[in-house]
């Protein structure tokens, strides 16, 4: 069985930036305003998002769950389904080549063991492909790597009536792929709760939704920002220490 990194308390569904939004919403423009923009930030709560661009006729959707990269602090889409004039497309995944893997340090004198989260280039295996799953023994579904970038490797699908039903009627869908570096396949779940709620639902107002996810990002780099410098701080207390020892 393969490695797989849960989102749990990383999904957007779980952001505290609701609160934040709200109270910076509710007093601006007009009641009607104020009470749109209130109705989209709270859809921010679910997981799974629907953003759309384009007229009626011509409307283009994408359904999809965003997250924020924990080593480059950018915004991805893990998972995504567009949506074309009323009809679903295909099915993207992200695989980003930098992955926090969670290790344990032994200290060889005190024989302590130290819980620490690492960068790990997985190095994907591209002709082994990607895949998906619905549940834990679901059968898996092949995705061919379409590109790789910068960042990682997209991998795609069509996306068919069974597929579309499956997701509508499923609990949790995990997307993987073969890890060269770890010798494994290595991937992610998500919830499927709300995806058919999201897909036949309203879409969310993009600016806001963009102002939820930058806040995310700064929230991250304020956390990165204080780790750094107690931790910096606690190299120079055991550097002074050990001169006192001397």
């Amino acid at each position: 069985m393969f490695h797989v990194r849960q989102t749990t308390g990383r999904k957007i569904g779980t952001y505290t930036i609701l609160a934040i939004l709200a109270s910076a919403l509710v007093l601006s423009g007009t009641p009607a305003q104020a009470q749109k923009k209130k109705k989209a930030a709270a859809k921010i709560q679910k997981p799974w998002v629907k953003i759309c661009r384009g007229t009626k006729k011509k409307k283009a959707c994408t359904i999809r769950i965003d997250e924020v990269d924990r080593i480059s602090l950018k915004p991805y889409s893990p998972i995504l389904m567009e949506h074309f004039k009323g009809k679903p497309t295909v099915l993207k995944v992200t695989l980003p080549h930098t992955w926090p893997i969670g290790v344990t340090l032994t200290n060889n004198k005190t024989k302590k063991e130290v819980k620490s989260i690492q960068p790990l280039d997985v190095v994907w295996d591209i002709q082994k492909n990607a895949f998906i799953q619905l549940g834990n023994k679901g059968k898996k579904i092949v995705m061919k790597f379409d590109q790789c970038n910068a960042f990682g490797c997209i991998a795609a699908i069509k996306v068919t009536d069974k597929l579309l039903s499956s997701m509508k009627k499923g609990k949790k869908i995990i997307v993987a792929g073969y890890s060269k570096r770890l010798g494994k396949e290595h991937g992610m779940s998500f919830p499927l709760g709300d995806f058919s709620q999201s897909y036949g639902g309203d879409e969310l107002d993009e600016k806001i939704y963009a102002q939820a996810l930058n806040k995310k990002v700064l929230t991250l780099r304020k956390k990165r920002y204080e780790f750094m410098k107690k931790r910096q701080a606690a190299i120079k207390k055991a550097q002074e220490k050990a001169k006192k020892k001397k």
